[in-house]
């Protein structure tokens, strides 16, 4: 499921609860404390509800909506969140796993943040394997799927590449991206080239291994 940018709102005066529901479920139940200040939640109402036990506290700025069902990307979407969702980019297997990839389990989840921000998102996110850039990701490497901002199947396939994804689960997630129109051999092999020799003789093994 591809879904659109987040809608930019003027904050709200009082507290708007159907506001913040919409943004946190469109984050699998998370949200932040900007998040709350545009629905109308100051800091003193939002540690109101956390007494009362319909907001749970996570992190340091990010919260959960006690009663929410729980979502196999809640772990994404609140290290997404934490790691700041303006800058940070869902990548590498972890982006994999979000577009339903291969067989693809991170151990950790995999974020890309421009270098100048890696101070404000490395603050002690447990589970989080950072990786930084001095360029933004292009606007076509980028798409929202299931409310977080993640490289499309193709960036992925390639990041994780560089990254030393095991050959066959390689060989595996760039058949299947190619059978759902994601992405063509061609592409991967052009775009290769970029990333130096090693990835492009990665990219050319898997995809051999795919059409043998």
């Amino acid at each position: 499921m591809r879904l659109c940018d987040k809608i930019t709102y003027m904050p709200d005066k009082h507290p708007n609860h159907n506001r913040l529901y919409d943004l946190a479920s469109a984050q699998a139940g998370y949200f932040t404390g900007r998040d709350a200040t545009r629905s109308g939640f100051n800091s003193w109402l939002v540690d109101y509800h956390v007494r009362r036990g319909r907001f749970e506290r996570v992190g340091r700025g990010l919260y959960r909506l006690r009663n929410f069902p729980v979502s196999p990307d809640g772990e994404i979407a609140a290290a997404w969140l934490a790691a700041g969702a303006k800058n940070a980019i869902i990548s590498h297997d972890s982006a994999l796993a979000l577009h339903d990839l291969g067989n693809v389990s991170p151990s950790a989840v995999h974020i890309t943040v421009p270098r100048s921000s890696r101070w404000r998102s490395a603050r002690s996110i447990p589970g989080v394997h950072l990786h930084t850039t001095t360029h933004p990701l292009p606007p076509e490497d980028v798409i929202v799927q299931r409310g977080v901002r993640v490289t499309t199947a193709e960036r992925a396939i390639l990041d994780s590449a560089q990254r030393g994804l095991d050959p066959e689960e390689l060989a595996r997630v760039a058949k299947e991206a190619i059978e759902r129109g994601w992405t063509s051999a061609a592409r991967l092999k052009r775009r290769a080239v970029r990333y130096g020799a090693r990835v492009e003789r990665l990219i050319s093994q898997s995809l051999d291994r795919r059409s043998s």
